[in-house]
């Protein structure tokens, strides 16, 4: 086979075979933490930079989905209206819904306009339907926590309206 021919062939076996190569990765990273880390630590404090600019690309590249800005947006927001944080969780973990879900409900909000670009630039927050004040709790076991952060609280609504309409 030609280069070409022969790049192509070994690209496509790679993306085939991805979800195996990162399983096999998390399994060894998991048996050989004890000497993988103080390694990693040892080469961040020695390359700040590179990795300043690593987790920098990375952010960039996952904010760029809406996926990716939903995750980002409910792991700050509920980490914020959390007294100790979310105590190293998942925000995933402490709501009874999916991101599908969210992504779902969110898009069927849109009013005239609306658009995922408009929403990862910034135009477009989510807000709260009842404000989070008017919900008393400092942990995510508590019920108004979940009653706070449930589906029908929350809309999608243009930034200059949720600024002004406050709490």
């Amino acid at each position: 086979a030609c280069k070409i021919c022969k790049n192509k062939c070994d690209k496509q076996g790679y993306q085939n075979h991805r979800e195996e190569r990162l399983e096999k990765c998390a399994i060894y990273q998991k048996e050989n933490w004890s000497w993988i880390y103080p390694r990693f630590k040892k080469w961040k404090a020695a390359n700040p930079e590179k990795y300043r600019s690593g987790q920098k690309r990375y952010k960039d590249k996952r904010r760029a989905t809406p996926e990716g800005v939903l995750d980002d947006r409910m792991s700050k927001m509920i980490r914020v209206s959390l007294v100790n944080g979310k105590e190293g969780r998942s925000w995933r973990s402490l709501v009874p819904n999916t991101l599908e879900e969210l992504k779902r409900h969110i898009e069927s909000l849109f009013t005239e306009g609306m658009t995922w670009e408009r929403l990862i630039n910034g135009e477009i927050h989510i807000d709260h339907v009842m404000p989070r004040r008017f919900f008393y709790f400092t942990t995510f076991k508590d019920e108004d926590f979940k009653k706070c952060w449930a589906l029908s609280n929350l809309q999608p609504l243009w930034a200059p309206d949720n600024c002004s309409k406050g709490d």
